[in-house]
């Protein structure tokens, strides 16, 4: 099946990064990543009991999230909509890719994440469980930031 589609080298040693990691979270349950729509199929198709909540929008209640969280130009900064839906979905591992805006803010909030790896121009992050919600002024910060960003990019797009 992957042989038809696009699928890039770097992608293709992510998954075989993601494939050598355990199949089960340590409360031996299957591990659930969090990747971005574009390979989440690739994941499923080569990770042995993955569970992705990205893909395709089709009946996947997870898709709206998933692309608010990969959603570098419109949303940049990890707010409480994104703590909320990793915990909604209960997401144990993050696939980011290297320029993701992302990965500063989740290398500086080592009690929620821990950084695993990096592969090919992606970087990798355990979700420390359960997800500590105790910073939650700057988060809101982080938030009404995002709305900020979006409204300037809305006026300087009209202008």
């Amino acid at each position: 099946m992957q042989a038809v589609r696009d699928i890039q080298p770097f992608d293709e040693q992510l998954l075989a990064h993601l494939a050598a990691l355990p199949a089960t979270s340590a409360t031996g349950n299957k591990v659930n990543y969090l990747t971005s729509n574009r390979i989440a199929s690739y994941v499923i198709e080569s990770v042995p009991q993955a569970f992705v909540s990205g893909g395709r929008e089709q009946g996947n209640p997870a898709f709206a999230g998933t692309t608010r969280f990969f959603d570098d130009q419109h949303v940049p900064w990890l707010d409480a909509d994104d703590i909320a839906f990793l915990q909604t979905y209960n997401v144990d591992t993050i696939g980011l890719s290297a320029a993701s805006t992302r990965i500063p803010q989740l290398i500086l909030q080592p009690e929620r994440f821990e950084q695993v790896d990096s592969v090919a121009g992606y970087v990798i992050f355990n979700v420390r469980k359960p997800l500590k919600t105790s910073v939650l002024v700057v988060i809101k910060l982080q938030y009404d930031n995002n709305l900020v960003y979006q409204t300037v990019e809305v006026k300087t797009q009209l202008s």
